[in-house]
């Protein structure tokens, strides 16, 4: 359907998306992208539940390898609930991500991972002038992902984004 290369690094069970697990799905996706015929201006960085937590973990520390990031259903604290020092995390990773256009995804009625991190994500990066972008999907409870990928306007605006050197 997409003429695109697609790198999908998994997270070992009981694992998280720290150390050696992020570097390892780096130097994955640093293999495929000098290995294959890619540009390297549209990389794109999308993941759900676990993987939209590695997605956000990826883009902390690694921005500006992507044009545009999509975390669909993830948490961006380390515990998946607000807790002290949440915020400053987020302040943090706003400062650090403010060229990179994202697009986040969670459902309201989300019962694994709760929305709440989506929605202070989405205002502390609004509040700093990021290009973000906030959906939020009602009655599909953990499974956000489905709605998410079938909207039409999700592969136009992705396919559309290029890295800003």
């Amino acid at each position: 359907r997409y003429p695109a290369v697609v790198v999908m690094p998994q997270a070992p069970a009981g694992g998280s998306w720290h150390g050696a697990v992020l570097e390892g799905a780096m130097a994955a996706l640093h293999h495929a992208v000098d290995g294959l015929a890619t540009d390297p201006d549209r990389v794109y960085l999308t993941g759900i539940s676990m993987g939209g937590n590695g997605a956000w973990s990826l883009m902390h520390g690694h921005a500006h390898t992507f044009a545009a990031v999509v975390p669909i259903c993830g948490w961006v604290s380390r515990t998946g609930r607000p807790a002290a020092g949440a915020d400053a995390h987020l302040e943090q990773l706003a400062r650090s991500v403010a060229a990179t256009p994202i697009w986040i995804f969670h459902a309201a009625d989300d019962a694994i991972v709760r929305v709440e991190e989506s929605r202070r994500a989405a205002a502390v990066l609004e509040r700093h002038g990021c290009d973000v972008r906030y959906t939020e999907l009602p009655g599909v409870r953990h499974n956000s992902w489905d709605p998410a990928y079938a909207m039409p306007e999700l592969s136009a605006w992705l396919f559309a984004q290029r890295r800003h050197r």
